[in-house]
């Protein structure tokens, strides 16, 4: 039997080891094609969501952080916060989405904010690069 899309993000959320999370975030994300997300769409969005997730590499291809060996998989989470801005945040894909969410670095150049959520310049504009 083959487990949802909701049953794998708690797994990923609240998995018994770090190794499980990451596996099952992979399992989640594999396939998987983000939509463009509108200025209509992301006002749906409730506020400290967690509206998108992925696994990039730690290298120039993905997003590099520098404080992290480049053989490790980074986790990001894109966040809509209470001021109707949103952020991304990052950091190993061993850590739970919610506690990138909370203690990640977070993105502040475009090119790397680009990649991981596609949306209109409209939501683009509404990143809170400096906050």
């Amino acid at each position: 039997m083959e487990a949802t899309q909701t049953q794998l993000l708690k797994l990923q959320m609240f998995g018994n080891t770090k190794k499980n999370r990451t596996i099952l975030l992979k399992k989640r994300l594999k396939n998987k094609t983000m939509k463009t997300i509108d200025l209509n769409y992301y006002s749906k969005i409730p506020f400290y969501g967690i509206f998108a997730t992925g696994i990039e590499k730690n290298d120039d291809s993905g997003i590099p952080l520098y404080n992290i060996d480049n053989d490790k998989d980074i986790c990001w989470v894109a966040i809509k916060e209470f001021n109707g801005g949103w952020i991304i945040r990052c950091d190993l894909a061993t850590h739970t989405a919610q506690w990138v969410a909370e203690h990640g670095i977070k993105i502040t150049r475009d090119k790397y904010i680009r990649k991981c959520v596609q949306c209109t310049d409209d939501v683009f504009l509404l990143y809170n690069k400096y906050s």
